[in-house]
C-alpha cells in the first residue's frame, strides 16, 4: 500500500493529517535509512506504519488531528531510546500484533480474541473485532458501558491497527 493510498484511507477514517505530519516522519525515517541498512522499500514502509502509530497515538487521547507530537509520544511505544536499531527487528520483521498495536492492553484483548498475527488481524473484519472485544470486556466487567463515541474511536483504532498490518503482512511475504 503506498502513501497516497494510506493518506486517503486516514482521510476516510475522519482524521486530519498535514503535509509537515507525513514530511516530518519521512525525513526522520530516511535520515537513518543508510545507518540502519533499511531497503527503501523498508523506509517506505516503516514512514507509513509511523505515520499510522502517529494516528493511533492522536486516537488514545481521542483527538481526529494528528500533530507534530503524536509523532514523537508514538516514537515512545516503538523502543525509544534505541528507536532505529530496533524499529527493524521490532516492527518491520515482527509478525505478531506487536508490531501494529501500540499499547499493552490492546495486544492483551487481541490476543484474548485469539487474534496474535499481523496476518489475523489483516484478514479479521473490523466490526468483528469490535464487537468481540466489546462483549469480551462485558463478560470481564458486567457494568461496563461504551459510548458509541468511544465506540467509534475504538473502530478506527482497529483500522488503523488493521493498515498497519497490512503493510506488514503483505511486506513480510
Amino acid at each position: 500500500m503506498n502513501r497516497e493510498e494510506i493518506l486517503k484511507k486516514i482521510n476516510g477514517l475522519g482524521l486530519t493529517t498535514t503535509p509537515e505530519i507525513v514530511n516530518q516522519t519521512s525525513d526522520m525515517v530516511s535520515k537513518i535509512a543508510v545507518d540502519t541498512m533499511l531497503s527503501s522499500g523498508e523506509a517506505e514502509a516503516l514512514t507509513n506504519i509511523m505515520i499510522l502509530k502517529a494516528c493511533d497515538t492522536a486516537l488514545l487521547d481521542k483527538r481526529t488531528i494528528i500533530t507534530v507530537n503524536d509523532i514523537q509520544s508514538s516514537l515512545n511505544f516503538v523502543c525509544v531510546p534505541f528507536f532505529w536499531p530496533c524499529a527493524k527487528s521490532n516492527i518491520l520483521e515482527n509478525p505478531r500484533i506487536t508490531a501494529s498495536v501500540i499499547t499493552p492492553s490492546d495486544v492483551n484483548l487481541l490476543e484474548s480474541l485469539g487474534i496474535t498475527k499481523n496476518d489475523e488481524l489483516d484478514v479479521t473484519p473490523t466490526t468483528e473485532i469490535a464487537n468481540n472485544a466489546v462483549s469480551y470486556l462485558k463478560k470481564k466487567v458486567p457494568a461496563m458501558d461504551i459510548s458509541s463515541h468511544d465506540f467509534d474511536f475504538f473502530t478506527k483504532r482497529i483500522e488503523i491497527w488493521k493498515l498497519q498490518a497490512n503493510i506488514l503482512s503483505t511486506f513480510n511475504k
